[in-house]
């Protein structure tokens, strides 16, 4: 659960955020995370 927690977090300060770097920093977070959820899904299969 922390995981999606993290994802609605970034996902709200990505909405909201203005400044291209920190916009660059949120997605690259994203992406990590959704690489970690899919290599979990492949474990699972």
């Amino acid at each position: 659960m922390k995981g999606y927690e993290e994802w609605r977090e970034l996902c709200r300060q990505a909405s909201i955020g203005k400044a291209p770097e920190k916009l660059m920093e949120l997605v690259r977070r994203m992406d990590d995370l959704l690489e970690e959820r899919d290599k979990f899904r492949a474990r699972s299969r």
